[in-house]
């Protein structure tokens, strides 16, 4: 029956239909009910660490010598049901990797086989990271003969709510979001307003109550004082059953982390917006003497309505109090966000938050961090009419930054960002036949002029390295093929090959992937979620005096960002 269950649900999504109900849908997914039961597995050494989210991991010691006898071969995924230790190892088909110098490690699923080498892809996202090994290991099943503590522990850390269950009458949780040092979050309905929401609750061993519990109060305290939209206002809910724990709205789409983790960065349009309604909810709580003091993207949320929404004030500072300067030990912020002149131990200030606003604005135009020392000076993959507003914000000197977050905010209302657009360009099969040939295909010239006429940028991403994607441009440009300007127009993008990768991904151009397109002759090389952007051309492996295929990529890049225009208005 499970099997054919989700048989049902793969000919629903292929039946053509254009979109589901509800009931649809829970007709479809409720025979797949017992999949929640299980757990994903990753056999180390001695214990099992148990995959609860994409940010949470814990271990389980078995008790028994299961793991360290060979049965599993370390980094197997296994599906165990913890109500009776059965489980199933997922090899090849799903294999899991943690660089040494990460706490948490990243599940990759089989995307295709080319002999006996596995080519696999982060979490079944094409376009995420992949990597390429020898296919190992093959699936089968056993028992863990464990005892009832350690399947309990395998189905759930010891958490103060459990799945499904209601609390003191008042909640409906349906599980954890997110496990912290100090604070676990779960996703609750709640029974009086019949709305989903947010329970924080207050961690600590032993129910010490120390700076931590300071810290958490503060949330509540602070968040009194600010009045603002974006603010998620959390609410204190203590009562027996539930403990130190605060509510808050739940903020149906997630976190700019997420978004950044998708889309790699933003189009910087996208970006002012959110920068300007960030500086609006600053100036507010600025007004009244609260420095957020951890703007980052994992506390800029997005509501249904797609409008910012911020959290966490856990270590917001009072910094018009004078008797609150931070004390000894005293977190000041999330490193790499946090302004330089916190380090040595100065208070929070306004100036520091428009630091660290300044980094998420760099973040989201490059998809990198600003590197520590001159901050402001790496602006390459910045527009230019945000440069002069990054460097201000980044500025290692606080007294030269933006004196306030409402000077910051009329600032950037008069900056009017110019819609950009970029080509990506392969060479081998697309441009010209081969490497060795360099034998251009008819109508090169014409196009290479119309990319460089349409286009803000020109992207180079091919097998060939950049010296020999050089060459080729090189010997096309001295028998007139090429406009001589081209040689310093276009930017090579380094593509990771082998175990680090094996797809084309657009978001290594550090442009966006709304505003950039490709054009390629081989399908397998572009991720399924960017085949939209995709301008495909026939394969150009034997020098011929008639194609037509570069005059139609014009065409239809000029048909796909005409299209892109009608979208956006």
């Amino acid at each position: 029956r499970r099997p054919a269950s989700m048989m049902m649900i793969a000919g629903m999504l292929r039946g053509g239909k254009g979109s589901w109900s509800l009931e649809d849908l829970t007709a479809a997914f409720t025979p797949l009910r017992w999949l929640a039961e299980y757990r994903l597995a990753v056999a180390e050494n001695d214990y099992l660490r148990i995959l609860l989210g994409s940010h949470m991991e814990y271990t389980v010691m078995p008790g028994n010598d299961m793991l360290s006898n060979s049965v599993f071969r370390e980094g197997s995924v296994l599906l165990i049901c913890p109500k009776t230790g059965d489980y199933t190892v997922l090899d090849p088909l799903v294999t899991w990797q943690r660089d040494p110098r990460e706490s948490l490690g990243h599940i990759y699923l089989l995307r295709k086989l080319a002999g006996d080498t596995a080519y696999y892809i982060e979490e079944g996202v094409a376009g995420a990271p992949s990597m390429i090994r020898p296919l190992e290991g093959s699936p089968f099943s056993g028992n863990l003969a464990a005892d009832n503590d350690v399947l309990s522990r395998i189905r759930m850390p010891e958490l103060r709510f459990q799945d499904g269950k209601t609390i003191n009458n008042s909640y409906h949780n349906y599980g954890i979001i997110w496990k912290g040092g100090t604070s676990n979050i779960f996703i609750a309905d709640n029974l009086q307003t019949e709305k989903t929401c947010v329970l924080k609750t207050y961690e600590n061993p032993g129910g010490s109550f120390d700076v931590n519990y300071t810290l958490f109060l503060n949330e509540l305290k602070l968040a009194r004082r600010i009045d603002h939209p974006a603010l998620v206002r959390p609410g204190r809910s203590v009562s027996p059953a539930c403990g130190t724990c605060m509510e808050m709205d739940y903020m149906e789409h997630g976190s700019l982390s997420d978004l950044l983790e998708y889309n790699g960065i933003l189009p910087a349009e996208q970006c002012v917006q959110y920068t300007m309604e960030i500086l609006d909810f600053l100036t507010a709580a600025h007004s009244q003497g609260i420095a957020h003091n951890d703007i980052k993207p994992d506390n800029i949320l997005f509501d249904r309505n797609g409008r910012v929404r911020i959290i966490d004030l856990g270590i917001a500072h009072k910094f018009l109090e004078r008797n609150e300067a931070p004390s000894g030990g005293t977190v000041l912020g999330t490193p790499g966000f946090m302004a330089p002149e916190l380090k040595p131990g100065v208070s929070p200030s306004p100036r520091s938050d428009l630091f660290s606003l300044g980094v998420v604005l760099f973040i989201m135009l490059t998809g990198e961090m600003p590197k520590p020392g001159d901050y402001a000076m790496d602006l390459k993959h910045v527009p230019v009419e945000l440069a002069l507003f990054l460097k201000q914000c980044l500025d290692a000197q606080p007294e030269k930054r933006f004196s306030s977050a409402h000077d910051a905010l009329e600032s950037l209302r008069d900056i009017r960002i110019e819609p950009r657009r970029a080509v990506t360009l392969d060479i081998e099969g697309t441009l010209v036949t081969n490497y060795a040939e360099k034998s251009p295909r008819p109508g090169l010239t014409e196009f290479i002029v119309y990319c460089m006429d349409n286009f803000d940028m020109i992207f180079i991403y091919t097998l060939l390295s950049a010296g020999e994607a050089r060459e080729v441009f090189v010997s096309l440009s001295s028998k007139g093929h090429l406009p001589a300007s081209f040689m310093d127009t276009y930017e090579y993008v380094e593509w990771q090959r082998g175990a680090k990768g094996s797809i084309k991904d657009l978001r290594k151009c550090k442009f966006p992937i709304t505003q950039n397109a490709i054009v390629d002759d081989m399908q397998e090389m572009i991720p399924e979620d960017q085949q939209h952007r995709w301008i495909r051309v026939s394969d150009y492996s034997e020098s011929r005096q008639y194609d037509r295929e570069l005059p139609r990529a014009a065409r239809d890049l000029s048909e796909l960002f005409r299209r892109d225009s009608i979208t956006e208005e």
